[in-house]
């Protein structure tokens, strides 16, 4: 009976640990094919989301669903399909590519070369230069500013190309400091400029006439200018009654009947009631007769609009310049 309860016992443990193993591990390695697609069969483990699971695939929760119609939660031991994340490159695989710097020349300021050595001469007095290593028919015509068709033709080379040690004129002997000082100075022969002759015509400014002048006459009437009077003139203001001149008398003007004021001259008139003032013109003499006692002018339509009256007769104000003479003679 002992040995048939642990044979029991073996048994029991034997199962229980085919069963955790089979628990833990996964069939995730299962790849079957389904309609052509290749499909991961994945049982879900503890803690695991559709989410989760896709990021370990490496695909979208949508393919996953699409895979799995009906998916909406996952359950611990639940076996799902995952489709295989379709490689689209090797990303582990990286190419080494070596670049090789250019060296570009540059031609907007190439180095100029310089001249070493004293400067040279040929028998015949011409400038002339040994040819370096280096250098070229180019940097030749630069190092001694001219042209490289001159260095051709003055050397008569036939193309571009130049050799070490060769001896190239660079300035002729016309154009050499050296000929240039050894040749004689000619003397140098003013010329005398020529004279050109100007005939002036003479210009003749004629004066105006002058008129003699009687002095004598001049003076009698500056004289007579100083002896006489200055006129002067008096401003007169005078208050009363102002009235309405007759139909056919006023026309439709500013005028104006005053007792003393000179015909034609101009009175300033101002209603003591409202302020309003105007100018206007004596036309005639106010006759002096017991109507006219208190009054002291008579002023046409117009006026008597402008001056804004309401009565026949309203208080006024006059002042007029006189002159003095004319102001002794009427009192």
């Amino acid at each position: 009976m002992m040995k048939f309860l642990v044979a029991a016992l073996c048994l029991l443990a034997a199962v229980s640990v085919s069963n955790s193993y089979a628990i833990a591990t996964p069939l995730d390695s299962i790849k079957i094919i389904a309609n052509g697609n290749k499909l991961i069969r994945h049982q879900v483990q503890a803690k695991e989301t559709i989410f989760s699971v896709a990021r370990k695939y490496g695909v979208t929760v949508t393919k996953i669903k699409q895979t799995n119609p009906g998916l909406t939660t996952l359950l611990v031991g639940q076996v799902i399909f995952v489709p295989v994340a379709t490689a689209t490159g090797n990303p582990s695989k990286t190419i080494n590519v070596t670049k090789t710097p250019v060296k570009k020349e540059n031609k907007t300021a190439p180095v100029s070369p310089t001249i070493g050595g004293p400067v040279l001469f040929d028998g015949q007095g011409n400038q002339v230069h040994k040819v370096d290593s280096k250098q070229t028919l180019f940097s030749i015509a630069r190092l001694y500013n001219v042209r490289i068709a001159d260095l051709k033709k003055w050397n008569n080379l036939p193309d571009d190309n130049v050799h070490d040690n060769q001896t190239l004129i660079v300035k002729p002997q016309a154009s050499s400091g050296k000929a240039i000082a050894n040749s004689p100075v000619e003397p140098v022969i003013p010329v005398k400029p020529e004279t050109t002759a100007v005939t002036q015509t003479p210009v003749v400014v004629s004066r105006p006439e002058t008129i003699p002048v009687d002095h004598t006459a001049v003076r009698r009437e500056d004289s007579i200018r100083a002896a006489a009077p200055r006129e002067t003139f008096s401003r007169v203001t005078e208050s009363g009654l102002a009235e309405l001149i007759s139909e056919g008398k006023s026309g439709n003007k500013y005028l104006a009947l005053h007792k003393t004021a000179p015909v034609g001259s101009f009175i300033n008139v101002r209603n003591l009631m409202n302020n309003q003032a105007v100018s206007v013109r004596v036309i005639g003499k106010l006759p002096d007769i017991g109507s006219n006692e208190k009054v002291v002018v008579k002023v046409s339509k117009r006026a008597y609009q402008r001056l804004g009256a309401l009565d026949n007769r309203f208080m006024v104000e006059v002042q007029y310049e006189v002159a003095d003479k004319v102001l002794s003679s009427n009192q």
